[in-house]
């Protein structure tokens, strides 16, 4: 007896499945891309301004030590002179207001100052450029003034007295262009410039008891003894 066969059934093709390397993601909303750039701007924004602010901070320091050497510059000058009026007009001709920024801008530059020789000699000079000793403009100056008043004082109480010449109180004052100020100020007298003259003479002779005395003042005011 016959076995009768099936037919077979043909078999179907397996389906590959193919998996994506990088899973899609849903894109970005148009309110998270505004928040992203107001993000990103703000912190450019405060970087720029701390920038700006640090340089602005390093212009003014800049400014204020040019201020601070141009008045201590011609101080120094004005110090190396002795304390004696050559007209007694000079004691009593009143020092200009050094805080009258408007009207020391208007003064003209000033003229050589290389015959000066007493402290005197500086009363109420003012010079817009700065000058050197012969009267050459200082290069890095335009727009700043320069200023200075000699007033004779007591040197007990530093009040003005114009029946003497012993003694005097320089100020010097520089004002720049963007309302830069610096001041600087020493009192002379006629004391100190004997103790100068006798200093330097023991000095030519190899030193001695002055050069001791001052040595031992300097020490006791700098604190170091």
């Amino acid at each position: 007896m016959m076995r009768k066969v099936q037919p077979t059934q043909p078999m179907r093709p397996m389906r590959r499945t193919t998996v994506p390397l990088h899973p899609s993601r849903p894109g970005m909303s148009l309110v998270e891309v505004t928040l992203s750039i107001a993000i990103v701007g703000g912190l450019l924004a405060s970087v720029f301004t701390a920038v700006g602010v640090s340089a602005k901070r390093g212009f003014s320091a800049a400014q204020r030590s040019k201020a601070t050497w141009l008045a201590r510059d011609l101080l120094a000058e004005i110090g190396a002179h002795p304390c004696e009026a050559d007209a007694g007009n000079i004691l009593t001709t009143a020092p200009i207001d050094l805080g009258d920024v408007e009207e020391l801008a208007k003064a003209a530059m000033g003229g050589d100052r290389s015959a000066y020789d007493s402290v005197y000699d500086y009363s109420n000079w003012v010079s817009n450029p700065p000058v050197d000793m012969a009267g050459n403009a200082l290069t890095g100056f335009e727009g700043w003034t320069r200023a200075t008043t000699v007033s004779p004082v007591n040197p007990e109480s530093l009040t003005r007295r114009t029946s003497s010449d012993t003694a005097a109180l320089v100020t010097v004052v520089a004002l720049g262009p963007n309302g830069e100020r610096a001041t600087a100020s020493v009192l002379r007298s006629q004391v100190t410039d004997s103790l100068r003259g006798m200093t330097e003479a023991e000095g030519n002779s190899g030193g001695g008891v002055i050069d001791s005395i001052v040595d031992g003042i300097s020490s006791l005011l700098s604190g170091t003894r």
